[in-house]
């Protein structure tokens, strides 16, 4: 599949009408039909695709480094508790705090999307992939493999802010490039929790990154528009 990338749309292989900004050429070595970003982990041309589409926390460049995407600020801390030699008092807890941004409907990105796109991962009956990513996670683990209640996950949001606890020491670096991964993007569940079909079909779907999927006809062409709420600051407002 040939795709034809033009500033602000995309389109697939076929007439394109150039006065509307610049061409770039993309090649996927094969046809994309979910774009759910949790069915794209080891999907090298689904990663390329949803890569325009999604935007998680933190991104690679092109040297493969890892950059601030959607985060505007981080911070880990371990505090350490009174029994030094027990580690059950100790607390291991990196804060997110995420840029304005929105979604291609005009909703505001809030933290409380991550947290619901990660829980979903870690649910027990869940096929898609991504789960082990978020396994240093408080009880991560043990809710995909154990049934742990998801309240028990050490996740928790206030508008822009995204609170992660640990179970043990981490690496923060190691953790921020696990962060770049397409399966850690954030989703909307009014979206996918009502519509069955939301990541197959145009007129559900709903994207937080620089482009939109305007229309999908499989094996035909697809047609990818710009996200005119991208890094704006919206309102959640009807």
């Amino acid at each position: 599949l040939c795709l034809i990338m033009l500033l602000p749309s995309i389109v697939a292989c076929g007439e394109v009408d150039l006065s509307s900004g610049a061409q770039i050429n993309m090649y996927l070595t094969s046809e994309v039909y979910n774009f759910d970003p949790a069915y794209a982990h080891l999907d090298s041309s689904a990663v390329k695709l949803l890569s325009l589409m999604y935007e998680g926390i933190m991104k690679l460049d092109d040297n493969g480094k890892v950059k601030k995407a959607l985060c505007d600020t981080w911070e880990y801390v371990e505090d350490e508790g009174i029994d030094e030699e027990s580690d059950e008092d100790n607390t291991y807890t990196m804060t997110i705090t995420l840029k304005d941004s929105g979604w291609t409907d005009g909703r505001a990105v809030h933290a409380d999307q991550f947290v619901y796109a990660w829980k979903r991962l870690l649910e027990p009956d869940f096929d898609g992939e991504g789960a082990e990513l978020l396994y240093d996670i408080k009880g991560a683990w043990e809710r995909k493999n154990m049934g742990l209640s998801p309240d028990d996950i050490g996740l928790y949001a206030d508008q822009k802010v995204l609170t992660i606890e640990f179970k043990h020491s981490i690496d923060p670096d190691d953790f921020l490039r696990k962060l770049t991964s397409i399966a850690l993007v954030p989703l909307r569940q009014d979206k996918v929790d009502y519509y069955h079909d939301w990541s197959s079909a145009s007129t559900t779907i709903v994207t937080n990154g620089p482009f939109s999927l305007v229309s999908y006809y499989p094996g035909q062409s697809m047609e990818l528009g710009r996200n005119t709420y991208y890094r704006h600051d919206v309102s959640d407002e009807d």
